[in-house]
């Protein structure tokens, strides 16, 4: 007779906290791994007394990824409301027909 055992995962379970942190867990690349080394290492060349961790590293490249991100969303969303803008008014002026929309 054959049994199977179904592995589940157990995540525990913290009350979130202002302050607290969350643990996550990655497997690099040793060639991306070296290469956040060396930007820690120049990041703590250029602020002597600081002494970073890849920890360290990684969570400023993700924060500042994060933040460009959202600056690139805002500003395509900008641009995406400016042309439909610049569109209806084209349409207004009769310099633009509407578009016809294909039917199936």
């Amino acid at each position: 007779m054959v049994v199977h055992k179904e592995m589940v995962a157990r995540v525990k379970r913290t009350k979130t906290r202002p302050g607290l942190s969350r643990s996550l867990t990655i497997r690099l690349p040793n060639d991306l791994y070296d290469r956040l080394e060396a930007y820690g290492e120049r990041l703590g060349a250029e602020m002597p007394g600081v002494d970073l961790t890849i920890s360290d590293v990684v969570r400023s490249l993700l924060e500042q990824s994060l933040l460009e991100r959202r600056r690139a969303d805002r500003a395509n969303r900008r641009n995406d409301e400016e042309a439909q803008k610049l569109v209806e008014e084209l349409r207004d002026r009769g310099i633009v027909e509407p578009k016809e929309e294909e039917g199936i």
